[in-house]
């Protein structure tokens, strides 16, 4: 019976608990996509990573999955491996990872203190795609729960994989959301961006959830690939060529409170990069038998 070693993470925050669970998989070179999906499904977290020998420039190929499909690219995946690959000492000395994703190439820095990796910094593997929503305000505040007049902006964003954004108007609106996933069906199946993110805003903190049903995770409580394309929307709107920096809280309505940091870069009045860090601590190792 094949033996596998795992490790489990919580990632963006710095504390057991907090953040986003993640489970990374070593060993799985002779994996076929559908036993990596049936794996994802066990450990039924938002995330799965395989991590495998790379296939290009890249130092190592990783593969990501949901409990229901693969994800071409992924944050607190990618912030997680590049984390965990660093304690394990497969990356010691070295100032940042590539790792190999579906969607391309994703540099990660890492930020050493007494020998220890505390934070990791991935730049998205795409420039941002901007598009018109394909729904009313009025069809997600439906979905979401909440008055059509408190949502103020909605626009679809991939930096690797695509979401629509959705701000309201005040912070009890995010917190009070309900979720209908019938009308998600109705209204949002056969878009382009699928998945919701909903973020209010106050200067240069923000708090944020997500929403994928597509993806067999109903609310997550941190989204780097989503919290990308947010640092996109935000410096699209800037009038002036400058690297802006913001501070997202997630996962707090979750009991699982998570912080992102992401930045925009902005040349010629165009957002041109995008990038997202945060901390993660290990948490869990074993051995799956397959």
């Amino acid at each position: 019976m094949p033996e596998l070693k795992f490790y489990t993470l919580d990632v963006f925050t710095d504390q057991p608990f907090g953040g986003n669970p993640l489970a990374v998989v070593f060993g799985g070179e002779e994996l076929s996509s559908q036993q990596m999906q049936t794996i994802a499904r066990e450990f039924n977290l938002s995330e799965t990573v395989f991590v495998l020998p790379p296939e290009g420039k890249g130092d190592h190929r990783v593969r990501i999955f949901t409990p229901g499909s693969e994800m071409p690219f992924a944050g607190h995946p990618t912030i997680g491996t590049a984390i965990l690959l660093a304690l394990l000492g497969k990356t010691a000395g070295l100032d940042r990872v590539v790792l190999e994703e579906n969607a391309g190439l994703v540099p990660v820095v890492y930020r050493w203190e007494n020998g220890l990796p505390t934070h990791a910094e991935l730049t998205s593997p795409t420039p941002p795609e901007f598009r018109k929503a394909e729904v009313s305000a009025a069809q997600v505040a439906e979905v979401l729960g909440v008055l059509e007049k408190h949502i103020l902006d909605l626009e679809a964003v991939s930096c690797g994989a695509p979401y629509l954004l959705v701000r309201v108007k005040h912070h009890e609106d995010l917190q009070n959301i309900r979720f209908n996933v019938p009308l998600w069906e109705k209204h949002l199946q056969g878009c382009w961006a699928k998945n919701l993110y909903v973020f209010f805003g106050a200067q240069d903190c923000l708090y944020t959830r997500m929403f994928a049903p597509e993806l067999g995770v109903l609310e997550d409580p941190a989204t780097g690939s989503a919290a990308v394309t947010l640092a996109a929307h935000l410096g699209n709107r800037i009038v002036e060529d400058l690297d802006y920096t913001w501070v997202v809280h997630q996962g707090i309505e979750m009991g699982r409170p998570s912080r992102l940091e992401i930045t925009a870069v902005k040349f010629e009045m165009e957002v041109t990069e995008t990038r997202v860090g945060g901390s993660a601590v290990q948490m869990m190792e074993g051995t799956l038998r397959i």
